[in-house]
């Protein structure tokens, strides 16, 4: 894999961060409040 590889993975990663972060945003859920949202859960 050369250089256009590991920014299409960076790109990738970034835009399934993005997304979530979107999704749990437009949802309107605070932490803890439903279990989707991943990152909460062990709280």
């Amino acid at each position: 894999m050369g250089t256009v590889g590991v920014l299409a993975v960076l790109l990738a990663a970034v835009a399934l961060v993005v997304r979530h972060l979107v999704k749990s945003r437009k949802s309107g859920c605070a932490c803890g409040s439903c279990s989707h949202c991943n990152h909460c859960n062990h709280q």
